[in-house]
């Protein structure tokens, strides 16, 4: 009976991480949750969780993983960006020659996105029910949370000032960079 209570609890875990919920104005679609958002948003629900001492060790070793990871995408986009503004301000360049190189890194990160949700749900795994339950709790806070609208005005306003000039977010290949669950 416990064993079909954890498998629900986990099921529901993936379900509120994968399926997108009814939203409310404003709210985080579930295709647009982001790891960088959690990870700064974790502490506070590490401290609710009273790890034991194992529990912890898990938690910072996928916290160092999921950092590892976001911190070499950085990089690598980075050195992306560079390329690609320096091959646009050539003259005669051909747009489709970009795209094997925006494709490429498409790949990647459908591929580091799953190492990021298998290593989260390992450490869903070695939570209890009432942790799960925690966890859901945050997933759908995090979810509904209503993002700072004038941040984003402000935001996306410098961005059309002066193209560019930023990390802003499209581009080719329509990624915003950030790390969807």
């Amino acid at each position: 009976m416990l064993s079909i209570c954890r498998k629900r609890l986990s099921l529901l875990f993936c379900v509120a991480s994968l399926l997108s919920l009814t939203p409310a104005a404003h709210a985080i679609q579930v295709m647009e949750f982001r790891a960088e958002t959690l990870l700064l948003n974790s502490e506070t629900l590490r401290a609710n969780l009273n790890l034991t001492p194992n529990q912890l060790k898990l938690w910072q070793q996928t916290e160092g993983r999921l950092n590892g990871i976001l911190h070499q995408r950085e990089i690598r986009r980075g050195h992306m960006q560079s390329d690609v503004e320096a091959a646009l301000a050539k003259q005669g360049l051909e747009l489709r020659d970009l795209t094997g190189r925006v494709a490429q890194e498409e790949q990647v990160t459908i591929e580091e996105n799953q190492q990021i949700r298998e290593a989260c749900l390992i450490l869903n795994d070695a939570l209890d029910d009432q942790q799960r339950s925690q966890v859901q709790a945050f997933l759908l806070e995090q979810m509904l949370a209503r993002p700072d609208v004038k941040k984003d005005a402000a935001s996306s306003d410098s961005a059309r000032k002066s193209p560019g000039t930023g990390r802003g977010r499209g581009g080719m290949g329509g990624s915003s960079g950030g790390t969807k669950f």
